[in-house]
């Protein structure tokens, strides 16, 4: 089932909120362009339902995955901009424009940032059999190998395939992407031995994978350790030149979407963001929350996306 209703009600399917604009349906979709049961779809389905409860508007939910996430994007850039359709997006949608030759936008002109919500640790995970339990342990195992060490992906473009290109120019092994379409199925064959290794954030799912060892994580991508894994080092810790980065989640309307109703929409996404319940899942799904509004995340994007302009200026999309 790749769709869900968030709704107070049926009798406030007719109600609008203020802000928005005049003549538009009572539904607000969000767009996760990503397979259900994903990370990023499970803080999308959390966000959604306490929105739905303070705009006092349903919510639906819908997957539309492929193309490391650019389907479910192009969808929301095509969409009319009155607030109806929004896209649950994650960090990618900086990067994928120049990783992928058929995602042409512009990750900040071509939308209008709505809120940042959550962040969380990328975590690096290797097959629970590798004799490594550090990252320096695995990179020195993988150096050993005479094949190339398969590294799991969210399909052909967005950043794994970069972060694999920038392990093999650092580390001195090859290292071959290989694509699937989100983070569980990536998680899965990683456990049962078709990869060695993969990058995802991690969620409560990969608990019992992680207890029985089928998989094993060796570091987290921030800057520093982070809070919510302090016994894992940061990756900078073992190899200095990787960029520090994070699986931020965040709304994006279309462009051109009235300014008192993104302002609107970014409101709602903060208020959401300050409910402890949905904190308490958050830390339970291994997010932090991290709101900031349409103003403030739109000055993150322009840097973020000024950083990863550099570090993949010469990628080739693929």
């Amino acid at each position: 089932m790749n769709r869900r209703t968030f709704s107070i009600g049926a009798s406030s399917a007719l109600i609008t909120a203020p802000g928005l604009a005049l003549g538009q349906s009572g539904v607000i979709t969000v767009i996760v362009p990503f397979p259900p049961g994903g990370v990023a779809d499970v803080i999308g389905r959390l966000v959604a339902e306490r929105m739905a409860e303070i705009m006092k508007r349903p919510f639906v939910v819908s997957n539309k995955p492929g193309a490391a996430g650019f389907i479910g994007t192009k969808m929301v850039m095509d969409a009319n901009p009155d607030g109806t359709t929004l896209l649950l997006q994650a960090q990618g949608h900086v990067t994928l424009p120049k990783t992928l030759a058929v995602a042409k936008f512009d990750a900040v002109g071509d939308f209008e940032p709505v809120a940042r919500l959550a962040t969380s640790p990328f975590c690096f995970m290797i097959n629970g059999a590798i004799p490594a339990t550090t990252l320096g342990e695995f990179y020195a195992w993988a150096r050993k190998q005479s094949h190339p060490i398969l590294f799991a992906t969210a399909g052909p473009g967005g950043i794994f395939p970069t972060v694999a290109e920038l392990i093999t120019k650092s580390q001195g092994f090859k290292i071959e992407p290989v694509p699937y379409k989100g983070s569980s199925e990536m998680v899965l064959a990683l456990q049962t031995g078709q990869v060695q290794a993969t990058l995802t954030p991690s969620t409560a799912q990969f608990d019992d994978s992680r207890k029985k060892n089928l998989i094993r994580y060796v570091a987290v991508t921030d800057g520093d350790r982070s809070p919510l894994y302090p016994d894992l080092p940061s990756w900078k810790e073992t190899d200095p030149t990787m960029i520090a980065m994070d699986q931020w989640t965040a709304l994006f309307a279309t462009k051109g979407t009235p300014l008192s109703t993104v302002e609107r929409l970014s409101k709602a996404a903060g208020e959401a963001l300050g409910d402890p319940r949905l904190i308490a899942n958050l830390r339970g799904n291994s997010y932090l929350p991290a709101y900031q509004d349409a103003t403030a995340f739109r000055e993150y994007l322009i840097k973020y996306k000024a950083i990863w302009d550099e570090a993949l200026k010469n990628v080739v999309p693929s």
